[in-house]
């Protein structure tokens, strides 16, 4: 049974070289929509949504993917997310290079191929 308050997903957040990383959780409904989520991570953060860079599952969220729902992108309670706050050029660990369906993961993108 789903919890009134939502599914508790977590997020880490890097800023640059600094250390360690920020993690925060958020509750967000199944039936509610990544941009929800990315919203709901941005505010937790003292962030605007165009700082935020969000990686799940080695692949970018971009306003493309913004209208599934927690459902639809198969995202549970307790599963996490990777983050950057792009207010300092992000130290990107691992590595992310420029695949044609958007950023991802160098490993995610070499498995791919």
């Amino acid at each position: 049974m789903a919890s009134k308050e939502g599914n508790q997903i977590f997020i880490t957040v890097r800023r640059g070289k600094q250390y360690p990383p920020r993690t925060i959780d958020v509750r967000i409904k199944y039936e509610q929509t990544i941009r929800d989520l990315r919203e709901a991570a941005a505010a937790s953060f003292g962030l605007s949504l165009d700082l935020l860079q969000l990686f799940w599952r080695g692949r970018e969220l971009t306003s493309a993917t913004d209208g599934l729902t927690l459902l639809e992108a198969n995202l549970h309670t307790g599963f996490s997310l990777q983050g950057y706050d792009l207010s300092e050029a992000p130290d990107y660990w691992p590595a992310v290079v420029q695949t044609p369906e958007g950023l991802a993961f160098e490993t995610v993108a070499a498995a791919a191929s």
